[in-house]
């Protein structure tokens, strides 16, 4: 996934919102209970701690999401960037 220097912060922070509104983020890595629910798992947490630690780099965070989004956390995150952007723009053509 690509986004620009002047994107970084605002990805670093969704990434972060995602951990906070969600217990099951990142989607992909999440186990079922005996009750078929979706639950927390060690992967949950090991997900935490890579982001915790991965540095504040495009190439890092880009790595980050590579091996931790599913395809429609990225899908999501992509469309949430789209659509800055174009409400950026549009402030910026007033």
């Amino acid at each position: 996934m690509e986004f620009s220097k002047d994107q970084k912060n605002w990805v670093i922070n969704w990434v972060e919102r995602q951990f906070d509104k969600n217990a099951l983020f990142p989607g992909g890595c999440s186990a079922a209970s005996k009750k078929d629910a979706p639950c927390v798992c060690s992967a949950h947490i090991r997900a935490y701690k890579t982001w915790s630690n991965t540095p504040r780099k495009r190439r890092h965070i880009r790595g980050w999401i590579e091996e931790w989004l599913n395809a429609e956390e990225v899908e999501r995150l992509q469309a949430e960037l789209k659509k800055r952007q174009a409400k950026a723009a549009r402030k910026s053509g007033s």
